[in-house]
């Protein structure tokens, strides 16, 4: 499989926002200061661990 260039990367780090990709998937997002949490679909999640930081455009799993 071809690796995706960093620049392709880059590119899609600074036009796709995190936030825009994950609500259609069907996790509900609510507003935590800046940030946002929702459940984590990467493992069973009972209460929110996944924080996604839209200044930075950044997710992260505070679960894991």
């Amino acid at each position: 499989m071809a690796r995706t260039p960093d620049t392709e990367l880059d590119r899609l780090k600074r036009e796709v926002a995190w936030v825009r990709l994950v609500e259609p998937s069907g996790i509900n997002l609510k507003q935590h200061g800046k940030d946002y949490l929702g459940l984590c679909p990467f493992h069973d999640d009972k209460e929110p661990s996944l924080a996604i930081s839209p200044d930075k455009n950044l997710w992260h799993c505070l679960g894991a």
